[in-house]
């Protein structure tokens, strides 16, 4: 008798935990959608480069890798057999946190901009984002849209929907490896939404809220798997089952205290490289006033361009040569690295220069600043900055159609 009521007790838990994942997924893809439509500005900004959305992802998959490393060390010492983990509940959960730890790396490109980092030359040719992550780089074999397709659809939608078709193990001899693969079919529809809306992109940035959703998921699939095994141990099941709406809830919460407490502990005042990257910027838009540099076309067809100048070069929407200023600077540098920087549009911080240009407007050629963050966030509508719109430590000169250069 003790032992049934348990049991109920345990079911009724577990059916809790399944409510609260539940709630917690629909309200946060009702709060992003919600917000998406009635404060943009604000939504962007959440899910830009750096900012709470890709902090929120990171520490997601962070934690998933964490507690499935636990898990499966736990099932190793109980047993004593490294065999144990080759069983296909195991060997699953393994291969799920081996995917969530890269993906935590991948989301901030392996602490580069944190420190500051200047990436290797393989990634500046061949990353459009000039950062150090290799998933930009996988486009040349497939897309990495198409893989984060694959994962929500048919790893997290497709699979548990087979999973109870093919019966009882018992009775039809169901592959273990299926059964264990499934994720629960509780987490199916928000798969299936993170799935299209990262496909199709519906709104601006909402690839960045999906990414932020597979996180989420990935997190939730690797507590439910470890909530089967019998390798954990009582208490880091006790710890998962009583915390559900804390384990959901804490990347969320370190994803906005992270800048805060990192700003001051990383970053500061620097004007010494604040002034070599507006020298450096100034000589960019000399460059591309005095020899009208800039592809004509895009005054004409009047769509915004905001991109990396490297890939903007690559893409023929700029010019530049070694006659111009910019690249004449390069003489004066001893050091071979600085000399890369230069060749790749890097600031001294060894982020990548940008330029933001539309119709006829001024043109805006800027960097991050010493934070490594853009401060200035800006939707498609509201065309280029002016001097009185840039925020936080971000630098920047403007080009003005008259040809005329004016300082921030």
């Amino acid at each position: 008798m003790p032992i049934r009521e348990d049991n109920r007790e345990t079911g009724k838990r577990h059916q809790r935990d399944l409510q609260v994942i539940t709630l917690f997924f629909f309200g946060l893809s009702a709060g992003l959608s919600a917000l998406a439509i009635v404060a943009e500005p604000i939504f962007d900004a959440l899910m830009w480069e750096d900012a709470w959305a890709e902090w929120t992802t990171f520490f997601a998959f962070l934690l998933a890798g964490i507690l499935g490393c636990q898990t499966l060390l736990a099932s190793y010492r109980r047993s004593g057999d490294r065999r144990v983990l080759l069983e296909p509940g195991p060997a699953v959960l393994g291969l799920v946190t081996l995917f969530c730890l890269l993906a935590a790396g991948e989301e901030i490109s392996w602490g580069q901009r944190l420190i500051g980092l200047r990436p290797p030359e393989l990634f500046q040719q061949l990353n459009f984002q000039q950062e150090l992550n290799f998933h930009n780089i996988l486009h040349y074999l497939i897309s990495p849209r198409l893989i984060v397709l694959l994962i929500c659809l048919a790893y997290g939608t497709l699979l548990p929907m087979l999973n109870p078709m093919l019966g009882n193990s018992n009775r039809n001899g169901r592959p273990r490896w299926l059964a264990a693969s499934a994720p629960h079919m509780i987490l199916v529809p928000w798969f299936a939404l993170t799935g299209l809306v990262y496909w199709f992109r519906p709104i601006f940035m909402s690839t960045e809220a999906a990414e932020l959703m597979l996180g989420l998921l990935l997190l939730t699939d690797v507590y439910l798997r470890i909530r089967v095994l019998q390798g954990p141990s009582a208490r880091l099941r006790s710890l998962a089952t009583t915390w559900t709406g804390i384990l959901l809830g804490l990347p969320l919460l370190l994803g906005l205290v992270v800048n805060p407490i990192v700003d001051p502990l990383l970053y500061g005042p620097d004007p010494q490289r604040v002034e070599q990257a507006l020298e450096e910027l100034q000589l960019l838009a000399n460059d591309l006033s005095e020899n009208d540099w800039i592809n004509p076309g895009i005054s004409r067809d009047g769509d915004l361009y905001d991109s990396r100048i490297y890939y903007a070069v690559k893409q023929q929407w700029l010019y530049f040569d070694e006659t111009g200023n910019y690249f004449n600077k390069r003489d004066i540098q001893i050091d071979p690295g600085e000399i890369m920087r230069l060749n790749y549009f890097l600031d001294p911080w060894n982020n990548a220069y940008w330029i933001r240009m539309q119709g006829e407007q001024p043109v805006w050629l800027y960097s991050f600043g010493p934070n490594r963050r853009l401060d200035t966030i800006l939707s498609d509508a509201d065309g280029i900055p002016t001097p009185d719109q840039i925020a936080g430590d971000d630098v920047g000169v403007w080009l003005p159609p008259d040809g005329s250069e004016r300082q921030p």
